[in-house]
């Protein structure tokens, strides 16, 4: 998830930093002292350190439409990652649970097969036995 989401900014930035440079503004020179990362620069700007990662103010009006442009399309992205994930544990609950089942009603199958073989087979038992005995004559 964080390495789609590295993507996905990074892409961002290629594409308005390309635009930017092709806008006709200068580029900073700060911006090759930064690190890969987006919102993770190599030394402090603004008032101190970064906040959760990010410069603590965007400089222009345009660079803080496009950080709220990233956010919202950082945000939508890990909403569908989250979603196509719950919908993988869902299918394999899901395919689970059937097998799971078919194992019960396969293990009941055969619990009753084995019942009605022993139950055959003591009956067929007691019938015999009832064949072969012998009545006993009262002997004086």
């Amino acid at each position: 998830m964080k390495i789609l989401a590295a993507c996905l900014t990074l892409i961002l930035i290629s594409q308005t930093s390309s635009g930017l440079a092709q806008g006709g503004q200068r580029e900073k020179s700060y911006r090759s002292q930064a690190t890969a990362g987006y919102g993770v620069p190599g030394h402090h700007y603004g008032f101190g350190a970064p906040v959760a990662g990010q410069i603590h103010h965007s400089s222009t009006y345009e660079e803080g439409v496009m950080r709220g442009q990233a956010a919202m399309i950082q945000a939508q992205a890990q909403y569908n990652l989250l979603n196509s994930l719950a919908m993988l544990n869902m299918a394999q609950y899901q395919r689970m649970q059937y097998e799971h089942q078919q194992l019960v009603a396969a293990n009941k199958a055969a619990m009753r097969q084995a019942y009605l073989e022993r139950r055959d087979a003591k009956l067929a038992a007691q019938r015999e036995w009832a064949r072969n005995r012998v009545p006993q004559v009262a002997q004086r």
